[in-house]
């Protein structure tokens, strides 16, 4: 284990500070990012784009030379084991860097390859939060895979399983990630606690997917199934030429999918259908997939060609009036102990989050209605958009209490643009200051005190009405507007 860690220090101290201003910008290298939630192929996928010799790949949070310095074939002999052991190498080097910095350190451990990239180091919103500038990630392909929510599930409950071997890791699990996850999901107290490792493992496990939230919203990223990549040759050659620039020999991708992944979570049940998996699950593991999995991430999932309809809403409970000699999550940590400290986490049971709020957005709440997605501000304690008059909610909106948008990413950028928007002072025009606010310009009297941000949107149109503001798409047209109205 000291010894992977020593070489990816080493070849970290190697790069020269200064390449992380020149290498983003560099045009004879192309950076790419495979961004995922794990457990979809991703070290025989790492493998696969850096059986080029013109391509450099790092995996996860393992050593940066853990690929290019690998040997496939052993791997699929140890893997598994080191997935556990040694996948979280790396976790600090990534937290600490920009993605600037990291792309920098990457282009200096294969300074002549043609494609630097990586493959599981981040998913799609972490991949943002890590790039100081926006023009990092136009420069960066990036590709988003993705999984069956119920295969996902199973083998991400099998890897939790697994670590429970590894006391150390096991117990990051039970002290950072399951308490994360009950803050999130109050609910859990109520359900039925058979096996408290069982129950734990699996609530983790949906987590993971509910998680996908944050990642399917932003615009302009592809995405791709992991089943695809992992069994037609075509779309797998497509999507490392898109990524890499270079082209590779179907030959030799003909045979990386005859060969097959590398890590196999779920020995023995690879080939099972996901209806099948599902079937198979107690009825309490059932209601905590129901219970967690937004509504919105299942529809996105949908689109992408997976049949869910395994987990679309039930009427009643899967465990209603079954196995309930089973205490609840609560009771069952009452058992263990009286002052457990998980329950410290335990809020009342009010209306159930699945229903009601499905993401949580900087005081927003996410909803669907008429086949439109909405953000509505949680300030106007509206819970039913569809009690709203049209006219209320084109005010709401024009105020930033309620964007809407046909799609999760259009909500998202509109939003975006409310969070972040501050009036802006253009230029004085013939006596008027145009201010640019939400993409709409304004045109004020010089010397009327207006903050545009405080006014509702009655307030706008009654200052427009009484010839005190004017308002417009462009500057062009508000001083059209303005030279209209001089004598």
């Amino acid at each position: 284990m000291s010894g992977e860690g020593d070489r990816m220090n080493t070849s970290v101290d190697l790069v020269d500070r200064r390449e992380v201003e020149m290498t983003v910008g560099a045009k004879s290298s192309r950076y790419f990012a495979v961004t995922t939630p794990g457990l979809t192929a991703t070290r025989w996928l790492s493998h696969v784009l850096a059986s080029h010799p013109d391509v450099y790949v790092a995996h996860g949070k393992f050593a940066l030379d853990s690929v290019i310095a690998g040997d496939f074939h052993k791997e699929k002999e140890t893997a598994h084991l080191e997935s556990l052991t040694r996948g979280n190498q790396t976790r600090e080097f990534y937290e600490q860097r920009s993605l600037e910095e990291v792309l920098a350190l990457y282009r200096g451990i294969k300074p002549g390859a043609r494609a630097h990239g990586c493959v599981h180091s981040y998913t799609m919103h972490t991949l943002a939060q890590a790039a100081q500038h926006p023009d990092t990630l136009a420069n960066v392909r990036v590709v988003n895979v993705v999984r069956h929510p119920v295969d996902f599930i199973a083998s991400h409950e099998s890897l939790v399983r697994a670590a429970e071997k590894h006391p150390r890791l096991y117990q990051s699990y039970l002290d950072e990630v399951f308490p994360q996850v009950l803050r999130e999901f109050p609910e859990l107290y109520l359900m039925r606690c058979p096996e408290f490792r069982a129950f734990f493992a699996f609530a983790i496990s949906c987590r993971a997917v509910s998680d996908l939230l944050y990642d399917m919203c932003y615009p302009n990223v592809r995405h791709l199934k992991m089943e695809a990549l992992t069994t037609q040759v075509d779309v797998l050659s497509e999507f490392c030429a898109e990524l890499t620039g270079v082209a590779y020999a179907k030959e030799t991708l003909d045979e990386y999918i005859r060969l097959g992944a590398i890590n196999r979570h779920r020995a023995g049940t690879a080939r099972r259908q996901p209806h099948e998996t599902y079937a198979a699950w107690a009825p309490w593991q059932q209601d905590i997939a129901q219970m967690m999995i937004s509504g919105l991430v299942l529809d996105w999932l949908e689109t992408l060609g997976y049949d869910l309809s395994m987990l679309e809403a039930q009427a009643a409970p899967a465990s209603a009036g079954k196995g309930t000699e089973a205490p609840c999550l609560a009771d069952c940590l009452r058992s263990m102990d009286q002052r457990h400290p998980l329950l410290a986490f335990m809020t009342p049971k009010g209306r159930e989050r699945k229903h009601i709020v499905e993401a949580d957005l900087q005081g927003f709440h996410m909803t669907r209605h008429e086949g439109k997605f909405y953000a509505m501000a949680r300030t106007q304690e509206i819970g039913d958009i569809s009690k709203l008059d049209d006219e209320t909610l084109q005010e709401l909106h024009e105020d930033g209490l309620c964007v809407g948008g046909a799609s999760i990413a259009e909500v998202w950028q509109a939003l975006a643009l409310v969070l972040g928007s501050n009036p802006q002072l253009i230029e004085e025009y013939h006596g008027y200051n145009l201010i640019m606010f939400r993409k709409v310009c304004y045109a004020a009297p010089l010397g009327l005190a207006l903050d545009l941000d405080r006014l509702t949107a009655r307030e706008r149109k009654q200052l427009i009405r009484n010839n005190r503001l004017i308002a417009g798409g462009t500057p062009v047209v508000v001083k059209q507007q303005i030279d209209a109205l001089a004598p």
